[in-house]
């Protein structure tokens, strides 16, 4: 999920108007009221009360990008299962080189299962990242409200769309090298997630990237972007500028025993 950012040994997205404002109390509530709200416009409650979700996925990857992508092909197809609040899914490819073996991770421990249905641990750097990054972008209008450093940056225009723009971390509100720093871009016109800046600590720390969702539609109450664009900024056209595409062909959510999830507290 990565752009290049190269101007530094530690990418660092942090606006300055964050870096030089001293009222960050009434900057912080305002960017976790907001972030909250646009949680509730994508199906929050919905979302909790979700077991699983099963999606028919494919990602392709362009360029420069290829020489960052984790998957064992350029392009794969793959059908996915996800438990959403979690870190636990598993990714079953459907294309590519790995054409019919699985990936996967349980309560933390990752392993694969090849086309025999052979079971096997692993310590694999790749699927380790990959499998809980794919996650995180399918759940993070509400997984992002987990995050304690949280405020609010100001409004942007971006390609013709009006945004409010929210700055969440983990640790400290400066850069540091444990916990990635995110711009949360919500569509003033949707009241909905639209893009995200992200940094890449685990990858790569002197990494920074954008991901466009588009093509949002409602699947079981829940609204899920179709396409997931990679790129380099977020003034950068996705239609033109692109390290990776992401493609929910199909997905479904699933409540198996009627009990939702708590909410992230406010």
């Amino acid at each position: 999920m990565l752009a290049l950012s190269l101007t530094a040994c530690l990418a660092d997205i942090r606006p300055d108007a964050i870096s030089i404002d001293e009222v960050q109390q009434e900057r912080a509530e305002r960017g976790r009221a907001m972030l909250r709200s646009a949680a509730d416009a994508s199906g929050y409650d919905a979302w909790l009360r979700a077991d699983r979700s099963e999606l028919a996925f494919a990602d392709t990857w362009y360029g420069v990008g290829r020489a960052f992508n984790p998957w064992p092909s350029a392009h794969v197809t793959a059908d996915i299962v996800q438990l959403p609040g979690t870190f636990d899914s598993e990714v079953r490819f459907t294309s590519g080189a790995k054409d019919g073996w699985t990936w996967g991770i349980e309560d933390g421990h990752a392993y694969v299962v090849d086309p025999e249905g052979g079971r096997s641990e692993t310590d694999d750097a790749q699927l380790r990242f990959m499998l809980p990054t794919t996650q995180y972008f399918v759940d993070m209008p509400f997984r992002i409200l987990e995050a304690p450093i949280v405020r609010y940056v100001g409004e942007e225009t971006h390609l013709g769309v009006d945004y409010d723009v929210v700055y969440v971390t983990w640790k400290s509100v400066e850069a540091n090298p444990e916990f990635d720093q995110y711009l949360m871009y919500v569509d003033q016109g949707t009241g909905r997630l639209g893009k995200v800046q992200y940094t890449v600590r685990e990858s790569a720390r002197f990494v920074s990237a954008t991901g466009h969702f588009d093509d949002v539609e409602q699947a079981d109450g829940i609204w899920v972007p179709r396409t997931m664009t990679i790129n380099t900024s977020p003034d950068a056209d996705p239609a033109t500028d692109r390290l990776h595409v992401m493609v929910v062909d199909e997905i479904s959510f699933h409540d198996d025993d009627g009990l939702a999830r708590d909410a992230v507290p406010l």
